[in-house]
């Protein structure tokens, strides 16, 4: 019936045939019947391995953001501390000198202020109103501590009306700064002297 190769085509209807007998063991993708190759796999990424990379490229930003966010806060409370406790010198520096050079020195526990007469004859006056401290020279008002900063307390102790003492108090102040993400408060005392009593 089939007397030779073509008469097999004819009859099967393939165009190109190869007999599977005739196969060149040296070109494995050529198959039997028809033009067929056997393609190579190509390297790639399962939906898997995909969702694993993601997860662990997610975990990885989340970690490395919160350390960044936490340096950025930690910064932000050392700058904001040193700017109050600059600022807050400042203020202490101010008094310490006044009331030293001044006389008359007295302080109201009910209005929070300590007043005395400096070196100028001018009567001068700190006090805590608003959360802040001002200072007040005949009349006239200044505020002392930054905008950036609370003070929570402002107290004096000391000696100022007895003739047998020199005329000295101790400043105390609780304070914190406004935008401190930690909220902590931070103290400072210091004590001042007169170098005269008052007449």
């Amino acid at each position: 019936m089939f007397n030779n190769l073509k008469n097999l085509k004819d009859f099967f209807g393939i165009s190109k045939f190869h007999c599977l007998a005739s196969r060149d063991p040296a070109k494995p993708e050529k198959l039997g019947i028809g033009n067929w190759k056997l393609r190579k796999t190509r390297p790639g990424f399962t939906l898997v391995e995909l969702m694993i990379t993601f997860t662990i490229f997610g975990i990885l930003t989340g970690v490395i953001t919160g350390v960044l966010l936490n340096v950025f806060r930690s910064h932000l409370f050392v700058f904001n501390s040193l700017n109050s406790q600059a600022n807050l010198r400042f203020l202490l520096e101010t008094m310490t000198r006044e009331i030293k050079e001044g006389n008359n020195l007295s302080f109201n526990q009910g209005t929070k202020t300590i007043s005395f007469t400096n070196k100028d004859g001018q009567d001068v006056a700190y006090y805590l109103e608003n959360s802040a401290i001002s200072r007040r020279e005949n009349g006239e008002i200044l505020p002392i501590t930054s905008q950036d900063l609370i003070v929570e307390k402002f107290d004096v102790s000391g000696c100022w009306q007895s003739s047998t003492c020199q005329p000295s108090v101790t400043v105390f102040f609780k304070v914190r700064p406004k935008t401190n993400p930690q909220n902590s408060s931070f103290y400072l005392q210091t004590t001042i002297t007169q170098r005269r009593a008052g007449t």
